[in-house]
């Protein structure tokens, strides 16, 4: 991911930030205008603040406790990134704890309002980028794209794709393909060299 864009200057928002990681990782090599990571967790958030301390780094990350886009003020920002909690689990079931929330998204409603308030927070022609995993409903995740006028790639650099971890970019389309055609086609952009 981070090879494959240019991130300095740029206004970066990581959803399901979890301890900071990513966060962490660009504050500390990048030149980024600014750095907000937001997690739907609120242990999660004040343990990538503590981390981000531990680092120097919290005067140049700004966090927000947020389910999905809900907790952070209408900023817009050139690169947006999620690695999408893509279980799901069981119909009726019951969270046990802020925990298991942040890591099922049952039905992809969450996902769904990631997709739909998207554009709201980003800064034409920005980018989206969202992690999904290999058991992921990988076709109600492009009906939900569609739905919502966007078309994912999926990215990878040779050698270097996880085994059971998708990386798209996120697009905006002018004229969305025909139904039949997102149900039967998986796009890929190939890098060659």
């Amino acid at each position: 991911l981070l090879a494959a864009m240019n991130l300095s200057g740029k206004r970066f928002l990581e959803i399901g930030c979890g301890c900071g990681f990513t966060g962490l990782y660009l504050a500390a090599t990048q030149n980024l205008k600014q750095l907000v990571l937001a997690d739907i967790n609120p242990h999660a958030v004040e343990n990538a603040k503590a981390n981000a301390r531990s680092l120097g780094l919290n005067t140049v990350i700004t966090f927000y406790n947020s389910d999905v886009f809900d907790g952070i003020p209408r900023t817009a920002f050139d690169i947006i990134y999620w690695n999408h909690p893509w279980e799901q689990e069981r119909e009726g079931y019951r969270h046990q704890d802020e925990l298991e929330k942040g890591l099922f998204d049952g039905g992809y409603a969450a996902l769904a309002k990631f997709l739909q308030d998207l554009g709201d927070f980003m800064e034409p022609p920005g980018q989206a980028f969202l992690g999904m995993g290999t058991s992921a409903d990988l076709q109600l995740f492009y009906e939900l794209c569609h739905k919502h006028g966007l078309h994912p790639y999926e990215i990878s650099a040779p050698g270097k794709k996880s085994p059971g971890f998708i990386l798209y970019e996120i697009r905006r389309t002018a004229s969305p393909p025909p139904r039949l055609f997102w149900r039967l086609t998986i796009f890929r952009r190939k890098q060659f060299w």
